[in-house]
């Protein structure tokens, strides 16, 4: 498959952001016939300003340490919103720091999340469109920032936009299938990064209830990923799924396949892929989902268990599979997805449920902070093994939040791919997490909050010496609700690290948020 040039494709996806927007405008219009089935459009400005004062700016060894005091304004836009033809969430901030004692490190830049699910022609063609700009750490080994404003030598900026056209059908009394092609580009201005544009068609289609108890699904893929200056990764993937109900609550899965890929050599390597699987609905609030495969790379497996309550969110994930991914996180998962779990019974609409999770963070001063191992650069595709185990409670005065995550990275492309990360001297690196979070309502309005996390990088020393980090970082703040728009925080942490980066930070951090 030929991909559109690299220009083309990266015009196209570099304005795929403006599109929720317009459909957020088009969503508008339809929202009076609408609006008492689901909800009109919701736009939220707000501005925070934050003073930070911290004894360590850039993350430096004892010697080199450097005192500076921070002022960041941020103003930000939410917008959410639904129809019976489309769903769009829209979050964006402009983040200006300006650095007392050193201007050349003050910086100006925009995060973002975008999402838009749009129905263009009578429930049978869709179209997906995503965005997202972000700050990543670039190396495992590096310091690691507490709050995106130190430490900023180890952090690059990565926009990743998509656009996913899609046509669904039925067939037969119970088939279905749904042919995809997604056009998605990842662009960082961290050094010696590989900038890539990726298209992907993919095909599923299935009848899970052929005859009853009997029934199958297939899946079919042609990718190719183009680099900014390496050859094009090519991957083609088919499975067939034969499926046997041996109950309502109880499903296995017979796997069989090829796939092909250029990953170690010019040519495409095709093997045979075979496998099982089940799925185990215990409740309506338990499930359990697994498949084993055997692969080109060796045993590939995913299992994934959810448990949930009306108060407590229980989720756990052991897999190993090749990603493709150029944020390589290993199994991240934040605050506000386990809230999304959690509260997915109660509020069934998923806008109405994005903007009662987010008001609810903001009432407990809960940020989206990442439980798990922060996202790290990386080029060519990894394969990554991974284990993590997350829990939310949610309490009368009370929400408690705490994960643990244990993932391996290894390259299954040339390490030239890799230049300039971790993977490029290393063949493998292990990264273990762990995190938690109290949050507690001292009153109605007012909440103090306790947040630990720990993280240990190990590289197997390839590179002819291993190189490890450890990192702690403990914070203590405490939030409280002026009016029913202003809110001020306080709070002072600790971040320290030990191993290939030596250093201890110590700041205040106070700051104002006024919502319009």
């Amino acid at each position: 498959m030929k991909l559109f040039k690299l220009s083309t494709l990266g015009t196209a996806c570099r304005v795929a952001w403006c599109l929720p927007l317009l459909a957020l405008v088009a969503s508008e219009v339809q929202a009076q016939q609408a609006q008492a089935e689901r909800g009109p459009l919701r736009i939220t400005p707000s501005v925070r300003v934050s003073e930070t004062l911290t004894d360590n700016v850039t993350l430096a060894s004892k010697d080199a340490r450097q005192s500076d005091w921070i002022t960041t304004i941020t103003p930000s836009l939410a917008l959410t919103g639904s129809t019976a033809h489309s769903q769009n969430s829209l979050q964006v901030s402009l983040n200006s720091s300006l650095y007392k004692d050193d201007t050349s490190r003050n910086t100006n830049y925009l995060t973002m999340q975008a999402l838009s699910k749009l129905d263009a022609f009578d429930r049978k063609l869709f179209l997906d469109l995503q965005g997202s700009i972000s700050r990543e750490v670039v190396s495992a080994f590096g310091p690691r920032s507490a709050d995106g404003l130190t430490g900023q030598a180890n952090q690059a900026s990565v926009q990743s936009f998509s656009a996913s056209p899609y046509y669904r059908m039925r067939f037969a009394e119970g088939g279905n299938a749904e042919l995809r092609y997604t056009l998605t580009q990842t662009h960082s201005d961290a050094a010696n990064y590989q900038n890539t544009n990726a298209g992907t068609w993919a095909l599923n289609a299935g009848d899970p209830y052929l005859t009853g108890r009997l029934g199958w699904s297939a899946s079919a893929s042609d990718s190719t990923t183009a680099y900014s200056n390496r050859r094009d990764v090519h991957v083609r993937l088919a499975r067939l799924y034969g499926l046997l109900h041996l109950s309502p609550e109880l499903t296995l899965r017979l796997i069989g396949g090829v796939e092909g890929n250029n990953y170690s050599t010019t040519d495409l390597d095709s093997r045979t892929i075979y496998g099982a699987g089940f799925e185990w609905k215990l409740s309506p609030r338990t499930r359990i989902d697994g498949n084993w495969e055997d692969r080109f790379f060796g045993a590939g497996y995913n299992l994934n268990a959810e448990h949930r309550m009306s108060r407590v969110v229980f989720r756990s994930t052991l897999s190993r599979d090749v990603s493709s991914s150029n944020q390589n996180g290993t199994a991240a998962v934040t605050m506000y997805d386990l809230l999304m779990t959690m509260f997915a019974s109660t509020i069934t609409d998923y806008t109405a449920r994005d903007a009662y999770v987010r008001q609810y963070m903001q009432s407990r001063n809960l940020t989206d902070t990442v439980l798990g191992t922060q996202q790290v650069l990386s080029n060519g595709a990894t394969l990554l093994q991974r284990a993590q185990v997350s829990m939310a409670i949610e309490g009368v005065r009370n929400t408690f939040a705490v994960t643990a995550s244990r993932a391996s990275r290894r390259s299954v492309t040339d390490q030239t791919y890799s230049l300039g990360t971790d993977l490029s001297s290393n063949t493998q690196v292990d990264d273990t997490t762990g995190s938690a979070i109290l949050s507690h309502q001292l009153t109605p309005l007012t909440s103090a909050n306790v947040d630990l996390t720990m993280t240990r990088s190990v590289s197997d020393g390839s590179s002819g010496q291993a190189v490890s980090l450890r990192t702690r970082r403990v914070s203590l703040g405490l939030n409280t609700r002026l009016t029913k728009q202003t809110s001020v925080s306080c709070s002072v942490r600790n971040n320290k690290g030990s191993g290939n980066s030596e250093y201890s930070e110590n700041a205040v951090v106070g700051s104002v948020s006024v919502q319009f």
